[in-house]
């Protein structure tokens, strides 16, 4: 019993340590090279532990790779998370984004957003048209008042097909800006991260990571197939 208990325990402070050890290099690394005893020692003075002697140092760690570091913690995080889920319900380890038309409608809301130029964020247009993408999965999934596994599959195909054409057609009555603004969103990049986003984000996921902690359970259930999940006490639908 205790091995079983201390092995998630090492993996998780074998996680912390790496992505530690991979944080002071990524701090170090780049078009200027920083040695990674002084990005300790920044970060030491940071704190207090010592004086801090400023500099150029201070800006490019903390005010440039620091910010897309913690971005790119928490949206690995956010991805990860979500793609348990994915794997959790659907029981299979192969499942990806475009299985519900995610991807697609926030990709349409995206497009909608750059060519239309309308007075919204890409991101909130990207965001509501990715649940309205996942609404018309699961509401053309129902069958006799239920959703089978194997038809929520086949909704998301449908969907997703439907949205990547509509999305094809912003690709061809786009200027050669708005095609590189949208090809720039799909791709991603955190060379701009601020700050700002940074407290932006990192309190929803938070949220979001913590909301799938608390139904971990159910969904280990679930990977027991929709029967046992339903004698458990567990809502499949």
């Amino acid at each position: 019993m205790k091995s079983h208990t201390r092995t998630p325990v090492i993996g998780i402070v074998a996680a912390a340590l790496s992505l530690l050890f991979i944080t002071v290099g990524a701090l170090s690394v780049g078009a200027y090279h920083i040695p990674p005893a002084e990005v300790l020692y920044a970060f030491a003075a940071r704190v207090g532990l010592v004086q801090s002697i400023g500099g150029i140092n201070d800006t490019v760690i903390f005010d440039i790779r620091l910010t897309r570091i913690v971005l790119a913690i928490a949206v690995g995080a956010a991805l990860s998370c979500s793609g348990v889920v994915y794997q959790g319900v659907f029981r299979n380890p192969l499942v990806e984004p475009y299985i519900l038309g995610v991807s697609s409608g926030a990709a349409f809301g995206a497009g909608l957003a750059v060519v239309f130029r309308f007075p919204f964020s890409i991101q909130l247009l990207a965001f509501v048209f990715g649940l309205v993408a996942v609404g018309m999965t699961y509401r053309l999934a129902i069958v006799r008042g239920q959703t089978p596994t194997i038809t929520l599959v086949l909704s998301g195909v449908i969907i997703g097909s439907l949205f990547s054409a509509l999305f094809a057609i912003f690709q061809y009555i786009g200027t050669t800006e708005q095609l590189r603004r949208l090809v720039f969103w799909i791709l991603g990049g955190l060379h701009r991260a601020t700050w700002s986003e940074v407290r932006f984000i990192a309190p929803v996921v938070l949220v979001g990571v913590a909301i799938i902690w608390r139904y971990a359970w159910w969904l280990n259930v679930l990977t027991l197939g929709d029967d046992e999940a339903r004698a458990l006490g567990v809502p499949v639908e």
